[in-house]
């Protein structure tokens, strides 16, 4: 009897020094720096009293923000948003924050990026989105929860230990050097993000980029939003929500976050969407107050940092638009019936433009994207800037479809017009050898 406790002492204390090891290393080789879920998770759990939180992916996080809502509002709210968070991610951090808080009330941000890409969780791997979530959970019975719940068990201890794959380990030794330096001398331990975005705390991010009115741009045209895919994994993670907020006393609301017209019309069929979640959202008694249909127009191109995510002129001017909207109760002057009222409620528009180059790389088709309107009302003038000399090569034109020049590379300059006047103006590289 002796042997085996001897020999289960061993095993036990060589895992539990393996584990201290690999958290030493862990320690120097996990770059988190530059991660604002790491800043919010902190300021989660450091907070005095939180009334509302705001709960989902990246557009909570580059959404709302809190310091100017709580002034406007008179409540104490916080944004839990990190990166492509998934359903049980969310699901998780809110039970995470009530263990902490008197929540009084929760907006559940209903992204379809999110509702339509839900994995089937008993056979989903392991990831750095859940990484983002798990590490940085501080309740141990609801981080087991999430760890053995978010995978298939095959993957359990890679989540488990802190050298896992998808754990943000990084061993560029330029890396390495800079966080070591940035953990020693505390700069680490600094509410601040060292590149182009700002952290303003409480979940909130203020992006700095700025896309220029007319400059909207994809290479590639969206395919439609796959409202099919809604799984009953992500509807029974949503009915888990409502229950337990049901079981706290917690006021449970579904919004959405606005995105651009032109990623919306790219998708083409964003009513269709906005109509499965708000069936949802019905068979639990809940309303859904979607942004996308919001009357107010004046959140324009230059208020996205791209073409889904607000800059820090788009927050600042959303939370305004969301807080009169709370203080007003959301009545229904706040919003369109549908999607496509909102479409018909503003002038004629290309809201951006898709070139799509050909698989040879020798042309390209202009595909514009238009609000609504007669797409025969649209020309371009086409130009190609070849070793620093601009030359025009079509000029209001109707066609679609048209050669690079051969044999050379450079930009192509496409400039869009509805009814004679100007309103898309993109650059695109060009490689035709």
């Amino acid at each position: 009897m002796s042997k085996v406790i001897s020999k289960l002492l061993k095993i036990t204390v060589f895992f539990a020094f393996f584990y201290l090891l690999c958290m030493g290393l862990a320690f120097f080789l996990r770059n988190d720096k530059d991660s604002y879920t790491r800043l919010m998770m902190n300021e989660l759990h450091n907070q005095d009293q939180i009334d509302v939180i705001f709960c989902g992916a990246s557009h909570v996080s580059h959404g709302l923000y809190p310091d100017m809502m709580n002034d406007i509002i008179g409540r104490k709210t916080f944004c839990t948003g990190t990166p492509s968070q998934g359903i049980l991610g969310t699901y998780t951090i809110i039970k995470e924050a009530a263990e902490l808080y008197d929540i009084k009330e929760v907006f559940l941000e209903m992204d379809f990026a999110v509702a339509c890409n839900t994995p089937n969780y008993k056979t989903s791997s392991s990831d750095s989105k859940k990484f983002l979530v798990s590490h940085y959970l501080k309740n141990p019975k609801i981080k087991l929860d999430y760890i053995l719940h978010s995978t298939s068990p095959r993957f359990w201890l890679n989540s488990f230990l802190p050298l896992g794959t998808d754990s943000l380990i990084d061993l560029n030794p330029k890396s390495i050097i800079k966080l070591a330096d940035s953990r020693l001398s505390g700069n680490y331990y600094q509410h601040r993000l060292d590149d182009d975005r700002e952290w303003r705390g409480k979940g909130c991010v203020f992006d700095k980029d700025v896309i220029e009115v007319g400059t909207f741009f994809s290479s590639a045209r969206e395919t439609k939003i796959a409202v099919e895919n809604i799984s009953e994994d992500y509807k029974n993670i949503v009915s888990k929500i409502v229950k337990f907020c049901d079981d706290k006393n917690i006021k449970l609301t579904f919004y959405a976050h606005p995105n651009s017209d032109f990623y919306l019309c790219e998708k083409g069929n964003y009513d269709e969407y906005h109509n499965a979640i708000k069936e949802i959202a019905a068979g639990y008694g809940r309303k859904f107050y979607d942004f996308n249909l919001m009357k107010d127009q004046s959140i324009i191109d230059s208020d996205y940092c791209d073409d889904n995510h607000l800059n820090e002129g788009g927050i600042v001017k959303f939370t305004q638009i969301f807080c009169n909207a709370y203080n007003g109760g959301f009545g229904e002057e706040f919003f369109y019936e549908n999607y496509r009222e909102r479409l018909e409620n503003q002038p004629p528009k290309i809201l951006g433009t898709v070139i799509e180059k050909s698989d040879d790389k020798k042309s390209f088709e202009i595909f514009p994207v238009l609000n609504h309107g007669e797409q025969s009302k649209i020309t371009f003038d086409i130009s190609a800037t070849i070793d620093g000399e601009t030359k025009l090569l079509h000029k209001n034109t109707s066609d679609r479809i048209f050669d690079f020049p051969a044999k050379t590379s450079g930009m192509i300059e496409v400039i869009g017009y509805y009814d004679g006047e100007k309103q898309t103006h993109v650059k695109t590289f060009f490689a035709s050898m």
